[in-house]
């Protein structure tokens, strides 16, 4: 049901902008402002979490410290203690690694005692047996130290003689029996080249020998009297810090996170390794991860020692990180969590709002319907029929169904279809007439827009579009496009004459070596300005080529005929001075005069070559019987050049034929070859107004084929003119000089007779054309 525009529309929308638009702005408000009060929320409850999680934090490893830093004192004071031993109590000894151990005695619980660790590599000596025997002093302090921290795993004592003594108890197969613990990074960090202020320093993660998990370790030196004498170390679990940040709900996917000034991980839960190796430090660096631009820029924000609270997008879900740096440590902690998963609660508002507009909608719409059955369908019913008429369904009246201004409406479209209906029969039947005339024209018939756009084009040219034009509609496209696959109008291109002149214009023009003539008629508007132009075009090319050739097959004509007719009159005083030389030679008397016998032979002599000239003018004159037959070349060229001979001594050209000793013979039809070899000697002698040289050779190539070579000096053929000069009408000769069919019908010939021909030439350096011919009869020779 359409009720575009209608009444039932405006009231709809009247309704909405009562209703509707007030309400959806104070809800998109109330909403706007509910969500601004519970970032803000969630914004001072993650900052305080933060604060809180960083001072517990702090206040547990400061208490680390001061127990470290206590131990150190205590281990001072009974390393100093002089007592010289030489032997150690019965139960340390040496396992079967040679590593020293302190033996297991069922009467003494394990957490009451300490075990000791030494090398098998390190030298057994004194100090080393009295270092030994006074840290056994320390087990009362290593427990106390441990029932007061549960988040301590061990706490042990190394000395720069390179034995341990840890608490709790800890097998000596945990180590390697050459494991030299001071080259550890517990160990090294607190040396005095690293750490000259004497204080206690932590280490980066670390997975503890003992398989405790990952373990961050407290360390201080031990000095006495200047000398440094080993370190002190606690070690924490981070599985018990982990378990104090993971105290309170961050969501699905919320998480708290640990980081020192460089950025390097002490704890992060993406960042963790799940299957360690003992004693493998976590060198894992935040900032050598993959992250985006803003997250980076929050970690160092944590690494400079600052507190706040900063958004970033992950995977197009905006995240928030509350940071808060922990005292005295260099390190930040991190709390981070989901945007959309901690603020919900006005989402739950919103939908409920947008629900109530939803529903408002649903009864505005019930109304509509309403008043849709009642007011709009009978205008949609006489809108319906009216669009029959539209349609082309002329003959259909609309019902009127009421007297009112609808029911005169209808009147009205009943009178308009009867006279649309006349008129659109009477356009119907003279466009079908005007369109069997359009498509009956043997040539292309297009009609153009001004700018040579086709609207229309009969079925001929059509056909024709198709094959050099592969897109099937062409209607919209430029004529040039389609015919002559170019980006621009052709130059000769008669519609241009036809739009400067507005009148109609014909022109012949030469396409792909085809003749055309085209018609370009004008079409004006009302205002009196080309609307549209005709174009007619019909390919004359057999027409032209035709007439060009009857053309020259009189004037070889009128030659032959003539050659005939001087022969023929020559022949007769040419027998009478023959006799008359005949009957001088047989009188004695004159053989007995040189001179006068001198003169009769130079008689003879020239009635021979008068004869051969008669003979060959005969030859040439001569109707062919067009049969294949085999022709000797220098008799077909001698013919040639004695009908070119005025031309070629007028020209002041020099000839010249090398030929080989032995015949060389053509098979073919005389009169085309003579064709050939005529064409080509014409060329050559107009190629040199001025004189020059025509060299003809020939060869045999192989005991089917030869080559006749045509070269002469003459002006030459420009580089761009070398692959147009065998297409039909193509000439550089003046108008009126040449009718461009001459080295076209050479070409045809040629390939006739299976042959071949090839031109080189280079401009001003003179022309040669090389023509291949069977020297062998062939069966396939056209006629």
């Amino acid at each position: 049901m359409i009720m575009r525009k209608s009444l039932v529309v405006k009231i709809i929308s009247f309704f909405v902008l009562i209703c509707i638009v007030p309400f959806t702005l104070f809800t998109l408000f109330f909403v706007q402002e509910s969500r601004t009060i519970e970032e803000k929320n969630m914004r001072e409850n993650l900052g305080a979490l933060a604060k809180e999680k960083a001072d517990v934090i702090s206040k547990d490893l400061d208490q680390v410290e001061r127990e470290v830093e206590n131990l150190s004192q205590w281990a001072e004071y009974i390393l100093n203690e002089k007592q010289i031993r030489k032997s150690i109590p019965n139960y340390y000894s040496f396992d079967s690694r040679g590593v020293l151990e302190r033996q297991i005695n069922k009467e003494i619980s394990l957490s009451n005692i300490s075990n000791v660790y030494m090398p098998n590599n390190i030298e057994f000596t004194e100090e080393v047996i009295n270092d030994l025997i006074n840290t056994e002093k320390l087990d009362n302090v290593f427990k106390k130290i441990k029932e007061s921290n549960s988040s301590i795993e061990y706490i042990y004592m190394v000395s720069n003689n390179g034995f341990i003594r840890v608490y709790p108890y800890l097998s000596n197969l945990t180590f390697a029996p050459d494991h030299d613990q001071r080259k550890d990074p517990f160990y090294t960090l607190v040396t005095q080249e690293n750490n000259n202020n004497s204080k206690a320093i932590w280490t980066k993660p670390s997975y503890d020998y003992g398989g405790k998990g990952w373990v961050i370790t407290c360390s201080h030196p031990i000095y006495i009297n200047g000398i440094f004498k080993g370190i002190v170390c606690i070690d924490v679990s981070l599985n018990k810090i982990k378990k104090a940040l993971a105290d309170f709900s961050l969501g699905d996917s919320g998480f708290a996170f640990i980081i020192d000034q460089e950025g390097s991980v002490i704890y992060h839960p993406e960042y963790m390794k799940t299957s360690p190796i003992q004693g493998e430090l976590l060198n894992t660096n935040i900032f050598k991860q993959q992250i985006s631009e803003a997250y980076e820029k929050i970690l160092s924000s944590m690494t400079y020692g600052e507190n706040g609270l900063l958004l970033y997008d992950k995977d197009s879900e905006e995240h928030i990180v509350s940071f808060e740096p922990i005292n005295n440590l260099g390190w930040s902690i991190g709390i981070e969590v989901n945007k959309t998963e901690f603020v919900v609660g006005f989402k739950n508002l919103a939908s409920k709002f947008w629900l109530a507009i939803i529903l408002i909608i649903f009864m505005l719409l019930l109304m509509g319907v309403h008043l849709s059955l009642k007011i709009t369908n009978p205008i949609l019913t006489l809108t319906q029929d009216a669009k029959k008429i539209a349609n082309g369904k002329f003959g259909e009246t609309v019902k009127v169904t009421s007297k009112d201004e609808i029911g005169i409406l209808a009147e009205s479209f009943n009178t308009m279809s009867r006279k649309i209906e006349e008129y659109t029969e009477s356009i119907i039947r003279n466009k079908n007439q005007l369109e069997t005339l359009f498509n009956s024209f043997s040539g292309i018939m297009m009609i153009l827009g001004p700018n040579y756009q086709i609207r229309r084009i009969n079925h001929k040219g059509l056909n024709i579009a198709k094959k050099s034009f592969k897109n099937d509609n062409i209607i919209g496209m430029f004529c040039y496009q389609v015919f002559n696959q170019s980006n621009c109008p052709c130059g000769d291109c008669p519609i241009i004459n036809t739009l400067e002149t507005k009148a109609e214009y014909k022109s012949e023009i030469l396409r792909d070596s085809e003749v055309y003539h085209l018609w370009s008629f004008p079409v004006y508007n009302s205002l009196g300005n080309i609307d549209e132009i005709v174009v007619h075009s019909r390919k004359v090319t057999e027409q032209v080529m035709l007439e060009k050739e009857l053309i020259q097959a009189e004037k070889m004509a009128a030659i032959g005929q003539m050659s005939a007719g001087i022969t023929h009159e020559l022949k007769n005083p040419l027998a009478v001075i023959k006799g008359a030389s005949y009957l001088l030679n047989s009188c004695s008397n004159a053989h007995k005069d040189e001179i006068v016998k001198e003169a009769i032979e130079e008689i003879d002599s020239n009635i021979i070559r008068a004869e051969k000239i008669i003979y060959n003018l005969l030859n040439f004159s001569r109707p062919s019987d067009e049969k294949i037959k085999k022709i000797e070349v220098r008799n077909l060229l001698e013919q040639v050049l004695l009908l070119e001979k005025t031309s070629i001594i007028k020209g002041n050209i020099d000839v010249t034929i090398n030929l080989p000793n032995e015949p060389l013979y053509v098979f073919g039809k005389s009169s085309s070859i003579k064709h050939v070899f005529l064409n080509l000697i014409t060329n050559a002698v107009q190629a040199m107004p001025k004189g020059g040289k025509l060299n003809i050779n020939g060869k045999n190539l192989n005991n089917e084929k030869i080559e006749i070579c045509f070269s002469d000096t003459g002006l030459g053929i420009l580089e761009e003119n070398l692959d147009k000069i065998f297409k039909p009408f193509f000439t550089t000769k003046e108008t009126g000089k040449g009718t461009g069919l001459g080295l076209w019908i050479v070409n045809k010939e040629i390939e006739k007779h299976g042959g071949q021909i090839k031109v080189r030439s280079k401009y001003k350096h003179g022309t040669t054309f090389m023509i291949i011919l069977p020297s062998k009869e062939r069966c396939d020779i056209d006629a």
